[in-house]
């Protein structure tokens, strides 16, 4: 959350040990193995190529999927297996924690999460996920596809080690190991400095009514160093608890408690000089995908808000003096 420091010293201004017991009950399907591999059948392992690095916009939604590998078709594989009763198969996840059923399989703390799917786009939950009839199986001929998901929030690079991310296990047997050359996942997002405007010094004659306003004073938030590859870029403007909301919908923030000044507020406009509605998210029309180095043009002016009475700027509850405010900027790249 970065900040807008407005500020100027003079007079009407304005410078814009629990102790955790678990109980674990077993499944009534665990009472012994019933799979096995037919004879000079093994483990065999899949690995699927992944990009040594791949960049994702910061503010990726939670269940996008980040990347998707190309169908991997077994041919003669060595990894039949059958089974004597009914039995339950699913992924046994190796890189982290996931419960029965998950379709989506965690990777650590790192935000991400795998997904294996095969045959036609069949995903495969968590073990013991599904149950099937006894007889034998194999996997010649059937297609398989690893899937990257962002589940939450990704700050920094998250590396994804090679090896094996988990198997596929049926009851007492796991013929199918998927593993992955590794990654690196990087998070995109521009540089976005704090900004200071100074707001001038005004006459407290020109705030002659409630609603009356000074003249606005142009800035910019700096958008330095975007990577390629963002499509969407917005912007939401927040009160700070040094100045809290006057009018969220028409943009206006109170003074700071270190100001003199009393009778105005300050407003922030977008570049068509309308008021920018506080706490909601505006899109940049102008962001480029191709990065770079970028600006969003807003501007800042007082505005009086004191009740108005028949002496103009010098109505009850007007005064002239140092105003300052501060608000936040929260940026969010898609």
């Amino acid at each position: 959350m970065k900040r807008f420091k407005f500020h100027r010293p003079v007079p009407l201004t304005k410078a814009i040990h629990t102790l955790c017991l678990t109980l674990l009950f077993a499944s009534n399907y665990a009472v012994a193995a019933t799979c096995s591999f037919y004879p000079n059948h093994h483990q065999t392992t899949i690995t699927m190529q992944v990009p040594a690095t791949l960049s994702i916009p910061r503010d990726t939604p939670n269940g996008t999927v980040v990347y998707e590998s190309p169908p991997l078709t077994m041919g003669p594989t060595p990894s039949s297996y059958k089974c004597t009763n009914e039995f339950s198969y699913g992924v046994q996840n190796n890189v982290g924690v996931s419960k029965s059923g998950d379709l989506v399989y965690a990777i650590g703390n790192t935000g991400l999460a795998w997904q294996w799917s095969f045959k036609d786009n069949v995903t495969i939950p968590i073990y013991p996920g599904i149950r099937r009839e006894a007889g034998g199986y194999g996997w010649d001929t059937t297609r398989h596809v690893l899937r990257l998901i962002k589940i939450a929030d990704v700050f920094d690079a998250q590396k994804i080690p090679a090896g094996t991310l988990g198997v596929f296990h049926a009851d007492g047997v796991s013929p199918l190991a998927m593993a992955t050359n590794g990654t690196t996942i990087v998070p995109q997002s521009c540089e976005t400095p704090d900004i200071r405007v100074d707001m001038g010094s005004h006459d407290i004659s020109i705030f002659a009514n409630n609603g009356s306003y000074s003249e606005p004073v142009k800035f910019d938030i700096s958008l330095n160093n975007c990577p390629a590859g963002i499509k969407k870029v917005t912007y939401t403007l927040k009160p700070t608890s040094d100045s809290p909301s006057q009018n969220s919908t028409r943009g206006i923030v109170k003074l700071s408690a270190d100001s003199t000044a009393q009778g105005v507020a300050l407003q922030i406009l977008n570049s068509d000089g309308n008021p920018i509605v506080l706490h909601q998210s505006h899109v940049f029309t102008d962001y480029s995908s191709a990065g770079g180095n970028l600006k969003i043009p807003l501007s800042a002016r007082y505005f009086r808000t004191a009740t108005t009475g028949g002496n103009g700027g010098f109505d009850k509850g007007m005064r002239a003096g140092s105003a300052n405010a501060n608000i936040a900027f929260v940026m969010s790249y898609l």
